[in-house]
């Protein structure tokens, strides 16, 4: 299998979305007193560039989860990673497509098998030459040979290691017996072989699978596998498995779809319902399944179908839209709603230290700047961020009449209940509206609050300035067109276009300027976006739609202990304006215009930030 028709219609709507940002990168001012002039003109413009685009280009991958080696011409594995080597990677590899992929420029993929007879797992292995694997997220060791074309990369869909999972469980709480238990099921396919596996009954091997499953919020075994499989593996958006499956295994467009309803856990006779076929049709395409993927239950398919996941997104991966998963820096953990849909929260501790709320801005997640949570621990606080909903992995919440803002500190009610937290301290930066609607909501959560650069609602006055000013005025005049937006944003947000769009966006601001010239810098924004940049967009449009067409925040006295800093060189906005908006909302704020600070304050100058949060009275 090579590049099909899928990837070249994917290429073709790239292409436009380049044309987009590339106008409005060389040219902001420009196209931003165009939209401003003639909206309609402007808006029909962008819509003909974006009709058909999709808002997934991209994925997280944690690259050890992923078997990756370095093959040579003359059949030798010249690198492998452990978990390569471990499986056996090298004895399922098919020369015939090395062969293929040194002399072509797209990526090779073939379906193998693996395991004893009874046991065979199916595994998906993608090989491609530098020029196909360019933008693979590989080891030093195996990307050396592949970039001076000495060989191929090799990349396959092994069960994830031991640590993935270790992580994954850890995100949903599961206590030592549940992590065991859970990890054996996903490598034996069933609670029996996996309670054999661990040395335990089969009763207590149950009851811990279901422990798990309520800690989760899950009713099926194969939602659990599939849950705890595509959080190891990374950050996964919706890859088109149904075309592997069709490619790869053979299988018709309703048997890839049954798969995928029964991994997602709906039983057979529920998939059937929902596909309008006989439970008798079901099970006999489920037969089939299971013959063509060598699979024996619905839990081995759930772990097979989310380790193609993670292959495929590396497939569609182009100009660097695969980000690499750091378990360091992203402590990633859930809790659950009543209606069971997951809150995506992280705790960077330590467990003693004073719990401070980090709150993300309308385009980035909870991942916190390296350079803020060491200044926030280094004066005794546990910063602690949480993705809206709608945002990173935080699911969308079912419509109830509220606003984003609103929904979202409900949100922060069941983490704080979660985590035991009595008060919080805050900083935002950014989010300002979240942090207005949960201290309205629940006064009492909240101390010391910084805000930085809270950002005002648009109108007709607002500063446009740079990239982000051309969609500030195209929302403004055309608000149909935000969803538009949101997917030429996230198809664009590798790291070298965002160090772009920063660049020009933070253009005649000194301060600014300097700040994105830091690589560090670029590094943290970039790990904050990604989840946007895989498609996960819903939260951004729902916010920008507020800020276009919500009802101003009600005024909120008794803030004496909250502080605005606004940066005086920020670009975006005019720090008057801010002020003004902000003192009408937040009467008994101070407020501070820093001079010699613009958009980037939070990042640049971190230390500044906590040391008016540590002093606030």
């Amino acid at each position: 299998m090579t590049a099909g028709p899928d990837m070249v219609e994917r290429a073709d709507g790239a292409a436009r979305l380049d044309e987009i940002l590339d106008r409005i990168s060389t040219d902001p001012e420009g196209v931003t007193a165009w939209t401003a002039r003639d909206p309609q003109e402007a808006g029909r413009w962008f819509l003909e560039r974006t009709a058909g685009a999709s808002a997934a280009p991209g994925a997280v991958i944690d690259a050890a989860s992923l078997g990756v080696a370095a093959v040579d011409g003359d059949g030798r594995v010249i690198a492998e990673t452990a978990l390569f080597a471990v499986n056996g990677g090298g004895d399922l590899i098919d020369w015939e497509a090395v062969r293929a992929a040194r002399q072509g420029d797209q990526p090779v993929v073939r379906a193998a098998s693996m395991g004893p007879d009874e046991t065979l797992q199916p595994v998906l292995i993608a090989y491609g030459n530098r020029r196909a694997a360019a933008s693979w997220q590989l080891p030093d060791a195996v990307r050396a040979p592949v970039e001076a074309g000495l060989a191929v990369a090799v990349i396959a869909s092994f069960a994830p290691p031991e640590g993935s999972l270790r992580r994954a469980a850890a995100a949903y709480a599961l206590t030592g017996l549940q992590e065991r238990v859970c990890s054996a099921i996903i490598a034996t396919g069933d609670i029996r072989s996996a309670a054999a596996a661990c040395g335990i009954s089969y009763a207590t091997a149950r009851e811990a699978a279901s422990g798990a499953m309520a800690r989760m919020g899950v009713g099926k075994l194969p939602e659990l596998v599939t849950r705890l499989t595509e959080v190891a593996y990374g950050l996964l958006p919706d890859p088109g498995r149904e075309a592997l499956l069709i490619d790869m295994w053979g299988l018709t467009l309703r048997q890839a779809t049954l798969a995928h309803l029964v991994a997602g856990g709906r039983t057979r006779d529920e998939a059937a319902r929902a596909m309008a076929i006989s439970p008798a049709v079901a099970k006999k395409e489920m037969d089939a399944i299971f013959r063509a993927l060598d699979v024996g239950t619905a839990a081995e398919l759930a772990r097979s179908l989310a380790g193609m996941g993670a292959v495929a997104a590396m497939l569609r991966a182009t100009g660097g839209s695969v980000g690499s998963l750091d378990p360091a820096f992203e402590p990633l953990r859930f809790a659950l709603r009543p209606d069971g849909s997951r809150i995506a929260y992280s705790d960077y501790g330590p467990a003693g230290g004073r719990p401070v709320l980090v709150v993300h801005s309308s385009m980035t997640t909870r991942i916190v700047a390296r350079n803020l949570v060491r200044a926030l621990q280094a004066r005794g606080f546990r910063p602690v961020s949480i993705d809206r909903p709608g945002f990173g992995l935080s699911d969308l919440r079912e419509g109830d009449g509220r606003g984003p803002f609103e929904q979202a500190a409900d949100d922060l009610a069941i983490v704080t209940e979660r985590l035991g937290v009595t008060r919080w301290d805050v900083v935002a930066r950014g989010g300002a509206q979240a942090v207005h609607a949960a201290a309205r909501a629940y006064p009492a959560l909240f101390d010391r609050v910084v805000l930085v650069n809270p950002d005002p609602q648009t109108d007709a006055e607002g500063r446009r300035s740079g990239p982000l000013g051309f969609f500030k005025e195209l929302y403004w005049r055309n608000p149909a067109l935000i969803r538009a937006g949101a997917r030429v944003l996230a198809n664009q947000l590798t790291r070298e276009r965002l160090a772009s769009i920063l660049a020009r966006s933070v253009k005649g601001s000194p301060p600014d300027e300097e700040a994105v010239a830091n690589p560090a810098l670029i590094d943290d924004y970039h790990r904050s976006v990604r989840a946007f940049a895989t498609g996960r967009i819903e939260g951004y449009v729902a916010e920008q739609q507020w800020f276009v067409t919500g009802r101003p925040p009600e005024p909120f006295p008794g803030t004496h202990r909250w502080h605005l800093l606004i940066g005086a060189h920020d670009t975006l906005h005019d720090p008057d304006l801010v002020a003004r908006y902000w003192v009408r909302v937040l009467p008994d704020a101070a407020v501070t215009i820093v001079p010699g600070q613009g958009r980037m304050l939070a990042l640049a100058v971190p230390e500044l930030v906590v040391e008016v949060l540590a002093k606030a009275d």
